[in-house]
């Protein structure tokens, strides 16, 4: 990638390599370059499990450091907005704000998929990756 961007683009960046169990600590402790490789994958299905714990000034997954008030005004108030159809459309725009300010470069997006028995009924493939057990029985 980095020969890529240098090709292409005519960026130069210097690559450190670190021990995996170090990555992380430097992370979250902000000793980290402009550039940093790492993924979220959300443990339900909201987008404040994206804008806020990501993007939200102070947020501990914020490891970029990103802060924008307009952005937190938006992300405050759509936490708070009992009416759904409101409180969607306020995380599209906080959404928005984040692709216009583009605070992080989304190189990659993974796509599951789940080999299931056909003996295995009642299986639903979530959107985020975590089956609904209980709603699972076996057909002899």
């Amino acid at each position: 990638m980095a020969q890529m961007w240098q090709q292409n683009l005519g960026v130069t960046i210097t690559i450190e390599n670190l021990e995996p169990d170090k990555y992380y600590d430097l992370l979250y402790s902000g000793q980290h370059g402009q550039l940093f490789s790492g993924g979220w994958c959300a443990d339900y299905p909201d987008p404040e499990n994206f804008a806020d714990v990501l993007f939200n000034t102070g947020a501990q997954q914020n490891i970029g450091n990103y802060s924008n008030p307009a952005l937190d005004a938006v992300l405050e108030q759509a936490r708070l907005e009992q009416d759904v159809p409101t409180r969607i459309q306020l995380y599209q725009q906080a959404e928005q704000i984040i692709v216009q300010d583009a605070p992080a470069l989304f190189i990659m997006h993974g796509v599951s998929y789940e080999l299931v028995r056909p003996n295995v009924k009642g299986y639903v493939l979530t959107p985020i990756n975590i089956p609904l057990e209980r709603y699972l029985w076996l057909q002899p």
